[in-house]
């Protein structure tokens, strides 16, 4: 018996066709309805924008994926902080304003990445191998870049005889460089999409076999005491599980020298296919994203750090405490980048020190440990 009418004349409900309301102010109807197609039209907007939002997939860069695994705080420091050192400031300065007695270890890595450098590339290829490393060093030796008279002749000596060595066993391949390639791999974190994308460099294809190879001669010792530095094959894991997670059927090969003598021996480092599965593979990628995609705020991790606890456990729970912390606040001392991260980076503890670090870096320390056995043997 009682009907509600609404107080507003211009309400809705006055103009649904649905509704038995009646009202003589016609002159709101045509304003209620253009209101409701925009409304509508807004809705479908709106939709079509979660649905975008909800099938959007963001990109991850392999190489910052890279530069996140090796160095978690650093990453942080320049990814996040914005916070950049001038890395070439050495390279830039060719003229020094002292004069040079002696080359230190950065130095003896310039100089030999250099000359690597240019036994690799093409245009050494094209001259078919005539390229002297005696004449490379002589030219360092003009632009100040190493001692002079006898310390001179001693240093050009010894890069002689480390450079030829690692000469004759690169030329004993038979490696065509072939052209970087991109590849992209799609992975699911916490039901949403993402796209992992970068470029693999230093490929080469065997003549012989046809085998796809990632292949360098590294400049830096790889070897400490006999021992691999597996830390130093960070960004080269990464790589190959990126490639092999992509069905590149991919062999990663390094040639290093076992030592800092002249003397030391060329050592072949080689990360086969079926390091992992492919399925393994990708899992692992899956996991060093996930991690990545939380790193906004830096973790308690230093992973030349923790290699080296690795590499030194004593299977003792109190002498490996020490050890491990020992070993964070080595590497904490001289990276200015966690100094300032962790100004008190000495009072953090062991329990501060994140067990990240277990799932992260554990399985690559072991394969790599494994491969250090096998490599021994050959």
């Amino acid at each position: 018996i009682t009907q509600i009418f609404p107080l507003q004349i211009f309400s809705e409900k006055y103009f649904n066709t649905n509704s038995d309301l009646l009202t003589y102010a016609k002159e709101w109807q045509r304003n209620i309805s253009k209101n409701n197609n925009e409304n509508n039209a807004n809705i479908n907007t709106n939709k079509q924008h979660f649905e975008y939002l909800l099938n959007k997939i963001d990109t991850i860069k392999l190489s910052d994926l890279i530069d996140f695994i090796k160095s978690p705080i650093e990453f942080y420091f320049s990814h996040y902080l914005k916070i950049k050192f001038p890395k070439d400031e050495f390279l830039n300065n060719n003229l020094s304003d002292i004069e040079n007695f002696d080359t230190n270890h950065l130095e003896n890595y310039i100089n030999r990445n250099e000359i690597i450098n240019l036994l690799t590339s093409k245009q050494f290829a094209n001259n078919n191998n005539n390229i002297s490393i005696e004449k490379l060093s002589e030219k360092f030796l003009s632009d100040g870049r190493l001692p002079w008279e006898k310390a001179a002749e001693l240093k050009i000596e010894f890069l002689n005889k480390q450079l030829t060595k690692l000469q004759e066993e690169h030329n004993k391949n038979s490696l065509d460089s072939t052209d970087p390639k991109n590849q992209e791999l799609k992975i699911n974190i916490h039901n949403k999409q993402y796209k992992l994308n970068g470029d693999i460099n230093n490929l080469y294809i065997d003549k012989q076999s046809g085998k796809l190879y990632r292949y360098y001669i590294s400049a830096s010792n790889l070897y400490n005491d006999k021992k691999l530095r597996t830390y130093k094959l960070l960004e080269d894991f990464i790589y190959h599980i990126f490639a092999n997670a992509n069905g590149l059927n991919l062999t990663t090969k390094i040639l290093t020298l076992n030592g800092n003598k002249a003397n030391s021996e060329v050592k072949n480092i080689v990360l086969p296919p079926n390091l992992f599965y492919k399925d393994e593979c990708k899992n692992l990628i899956t996991k060093y994203c996930e991690f990545y995609l939380q790193e906004n705020q830096p973790f308690t991790i230093i992973p030349e750090a923790y290699f080296e606890f690795l590499n030194n456990q004593k299977n003792d729970d109190y002498k490996d405490q020490y050890e491990r912390k020992k070993q964070w606040n080595k590497i904490a001392e001289k990276t200015a980048a966690i100094r300032w991260t962790f100004p008190n980076y000495d009072e953090i503890t062991n329990d501060k020190i994140s067990d990240i670090e277990n799932n992260l870096y554990q399985p690559i320390f072991d394969k790599l440990n494994t491969l250090n056995t096998n490599n021994s043997k050959q």
